[in-house]
């Protein structure tokens, strides 16, 4: 089994037998959830490379 986590969103994960079937999945479950948090006019989590790439010297 294979495990997907998204670190901007921390309570998505999806369990799955192949590691491209996670990859799909954590992305679908990403997708819905941008898109609950613009229909709902919350704030969507900056991508945390964005963070690195400003913090970076």
């Amino acid at each position: 089994m294979f495990l997907g986590l998204c670190a901007e969103f921390g309570l998505l994960s999806r369990l799955d037998d192949t590691p491209e079937k996670v990859f799909s999945g954590i992305r679908d479950a990403v997708a819905f959830a941008v898109k609950a948090l613009d229909e709902d006019g919350a704030p969507v989590p900056e991508p945390l490379c964005l963070h690195a790439a400003t913090e970076a010297p």
